[in-house]
């Protein structure tokens, strides 16, 4: 048993934490500064005494196009402090590319959030979701269907940075219905735990 985590990146993402029965955990908007990703990731890693383990799946990015030079710089920051914190808490990490995911999950967006929105919503219809937390989610669960059965012959690999581009595992309703039950609000992260209501 295990946790699988998703992470969009960039301060309009977030990160979502769900179980190998598909149940969330803690589902946050991007913490604004790098002391407050460490500490969502440390609480995210606490689960693994319980859980197991943990996997972590986070969306390969670039620049976009006409993207001006401070906020490319502050992005690619971001994703360095993501990548970083990572390592410090020892999670391993594979990156995936927004089509592959996105492909996988049945919500291919051409750019616009409202498909994954719609798609998240569909799949965790407990939680009231935003653009701030669909893709991180998706990308959780994207996550459980590559390694839910199985991460236990690899519990022990570390694979900082490897890019994933393999098939997803079938949704079942059963997953579904297991997702987000119950809920509390979260930290100054502005999180919510168990199942709570979205952001």
């Amino acid at each position: 048993m295990g946790i699988y985590i998703g992470i969009d990146p960039g301060l309009s993402g977030g990160m979502a934490a769900l179980t190998e029965a598909g149940r969330l955990l803690q589902v946050h908007r991007m913490p604004e500064t790098d002391q407050d990703i460490l500490a969502v990731l440390r609480e995210f890693r606490r689960y693994t005494d319980v859980e197991g383990y943990a996997r972590v799946m986070i969306e390969k990015v670039g620049v976009m196009p006409k993207q001006g030079i401070v906020s490319a710089f502050t992005f690619g920051r971001g994703v360095g402090a993501l990548h970083m914190a990572l390592a410090a808490v020892e999670m391993p990490y594979d990156q995936v590319l927004p089509r592959t995911w996105q492909q996988a999950m049945g919500c291919l967006s051409g750019g616009d959030k409202n498909i994954t929105k719609r798609r998240a919503q569909a799949l965790f219809p407990v939680l009231t979701i935003t653009h701030a937390i669909a893709d991180a989610l998706l990308i959780a669960e994207y996550c459980r269907r590559q390694y839910g059965t199985a991460a236990s012959t690899s519990r022990g690999e570390r694979h900082y940075g490897k890019e994933s581009s393999g098939p997803a595992q079938e949704h079942t309703e059963a997953g579904t219905r297991q997702a987000i039950q119950g809920g509390r609000r979260g930290g100054k992260t502005k999180g919510h735990q168990e199942g709570g209501r979205g952001i």
